[in-house]
């Protein structure tokens, strides 16, 4: 099931349930993929000059601009909070935690690639084939790594006099101990 709402090209493959008295979490496996592009050019062979018009020489499944796999980052962790409906002397604060379960990326060679995971198309990157050759100008990698997005929601005491409406949401500080 891709989730395009977070700009990368992943799979959700499982999903976790933690529950304590005041604490939940949730861990979800995400397959991140991610496409490398190449364009043969005569007397250069394979390279990662495009043209202007088409995909980046490093994007997900739909085509946009990414970082390449050696660059490729996790969301960055967030953490927010807001006023409990039930009490409002009580905090949940939700932590978005990811960290990697793979330690390399990996080619994923499902579908139509060669031995070194290619899939070759013609000019205009149509009619995907395993063989290289003659009208094949253009062809894709696909590299997948797995993650894990960790979701703890706590349930804390208002530290504060000042209680937040229940529509606001405190974003503290991104070192706060959550233990």
């Amino acid at each position: 099931m891709p989730l395009c709402n977070l700009n990368y090209s992943v799979d959700l493959l499982t999903l976790y349930l933690v529950f304590e008295d005041t604490k939940t979490s949730v861990d979800l496996i995400y397959r991140f993929v991610i496409c490398e592009n190449q364009r043969w050019w005569l007397g250069l062979d394979w390279t990662t000059n495009l043209f202007p018009n088409e995909r980046p020489p490093w994007s997900n499944e739909y085509n946009e601009l990414i970082n390449d796999k050696d660059t490729f980052e996790l969301p960055q962790r967030k953490v927010t909070e807001t006023k409990s409906p039930e009490n409002p002397n009580i905090l949940i604060r939700k932590t978005i935690e990811w960290e990697w379960v793979d330690t390399d990326w990996w080619i994923d060679s499902e579908g139509a690639t060669d031995k070194e995971g290619w899939e070759y198309f013609d000019n205009r990157w149509s009619n995907p084939s395993s063989k290289g050759g003659f009208r094949k100008y253009t062809r894709r990698r696909k590299w997948a790594k797995t993650a894990k997005m960790i979701e703890t929601i706590q349930k804390i005491e208002n530290p504060s006099n000042s209680t937040p409406n229940s529509d606001e949401k405190i974003e503290p500080n991104e070192n706060t101990d959550d233990s």
